[in-house]
């Protein structure tokens, strides 16, 4: 019976670390396209004003 009962608790950590997994799919996912659009947006929002910086001290060099 010690036998199955280490069988028993070897199945309970593999399906707790399937669970896990699940879970870290499950949030990670949606997280990785919030960071992904919050960037985006914050690129946009201040790519502007860098590029007519640059502009501006590219077209003043000559």
């Amino acid at each position: 019976m010690e036998l199955w009962e280490t069988i028993k608790k070897i199945l309970i950590l593999i399906g707790a670390e399937i669970y896990a997994f699940i879970i870290a799919i499950i949030v990670g996912f949606p997280l990785l396209i919030v960071i992904i659009l919050i960037s985006n947006w914050i690129y946009k929002k201040f790519a502007k004003r860098f590029e007519e910086a640059i502009k501006k001290k590219y077209q003043q060099g000559d």
